[in-house]
């Protein structure tokens, strides 16, 4: 599933490649490049930098990458840029919900130790159900977290465990989020 979800979502950005090449997600520009390196050094131009583009956070140096003050701005606004913070920073509770919480499409760059943690993936799929495709067996059988992802996204339902892929209210509330998402992945299932 894991591995069906991935190319799921590289497909989706190849898609909006492909639609919009020029936009700036799909541009490389290192913004801290012309910075003096003093300024680089400074916290509080830091702070204001990652506030303005969430994804400077890929440059700065790595004291940065590691403060859960810059870490937590930065994924406030981007909650993908998670990706760029340290591995000891993405493994912070508070700053991983800040993260899913903006883009639930974070919860792949969590730390694998809390990845899995209920009110991380809960928050995960009240912003975007469809990343129910990445929590976990357990998750997928737990039926508030369930309703949650499927009323957000009826395409979840597509993840959810079989013990309650057919419970009646799971079912009729992801029909009624998206009715053809519900027509596809039953006629996939």
């Amino acid at each position: 599933d894991l591995l069906n979800s991935n190319c799921q979502q590289m497909a989706a950005s190849v898609e909006s490649f492909l639609v919009n090449p020029g936009a700036p997600e799909h541009t490389v520009v290192d913004p801290m490049k012309l910075v003096p390196q003093k300024q680089k050094e400074d916290k509080t131009f830091v702070l204001a930098e990652v506030e303005r583009n969430p994804r400077a956070l890929k440059y700065l140096a790595e004291k940065f990458r590691r403060d859960s003050q810059v870490v937590t701005i930065a994924v406030s606004k981007d909650g993908n840029a998670l990706r760029y913070a340290s591995d000891l920073v993405r493994a912070d509770l508070e700053v991983c919900l800040a993260a899913v919480s903006q883009n639930g499409y974070a919860l792949p760059y969590v730390h694998r130790i809390i990845r899995q943690d209920r009110t991380l993936v809960f928050a995960a799929v009240s912003q975007n159900g469809y990343v129910l495709c990445y929590a976990g067996e357990k998750h997928r059988k737990d039926r508030e977290l369930v309703l949650r992802a499927v009323r957000q996204d009826g395409y979840a339902w597509r993840y959810v465990h079989e013990e309650l892929k057919w419970d009646s209210e799971v079912y009729v509330a992801a029909g009624f989020q998206n009715p053809v998402a519900l027509v596809r992945a039953t006629l996939l299932w």
